[in-house]
């Protein structure tokens, strides 16, 4: 386990550095799919008694249980607190495949729309269906006409 932890902290030590000059903000996105997000500016990210703790050089810190912790992700576009696009069911900034495959497993009973805050309904409504999986469709080939 130990092993596989300093892995983690090697590819994360790496990674961290890379993103501060491409990327301006760290996603850390829990099992319910909230986004935990932080500058990358002076950041370093360490693993604390079972918890991921990001901070940055102006001492902003965001803390996630390891256990929680779903998957990080660098990006530029930051997070609005209360709003997202049409179509991007897991908030992280951009409406791409991954939104339609958690509609998919969604459509098939294998994930819960509740998990999303009211983001895989799409098309509107209250279930989740092929409609709005044909939106995202729509919205990743440019062709949403809403």
């Amino acid at each position: 386990m130990k092993k596989h932890i300093l892995t983690l902290l090697l590819v994360l030590a790496t990674l961290s550095a890379a993103a501060q000059d491409a990327f301006n903000f760290l996603n850390m996105v829990d099992n319910d799919a909230a986004i935990h997000q932080i500058a990358t500016e002076g950041l370093v990210i360490k693993f604390v008694d079972g918890n991921a703790v990001a901070t940055t050089s102006a001492s902003t810190t965001v803390t996630i249980a390891l256990a929680d912790l779903s998957r990080m992700e660098f990006t530029n576009v930051q997070k609005a607190d209360d709003t997202y696009d049409r179509g991007d069911v897991d908030a992280n900034g951009v409406v791409d495949i991954d939104d339609m495959n958690i509609l998919i497993n969604i459509i098939l009973n294998k994930d819960n729309a509740d998990r999303y805050e009211g983001r895989a309904y799409v098309a509107g409504g209250d279930v989740v269906d092929i409609d709005d999986l044909n939106v995202i469709i729509n919205i990743i080939l440019h062709k949403d006409t809403d």
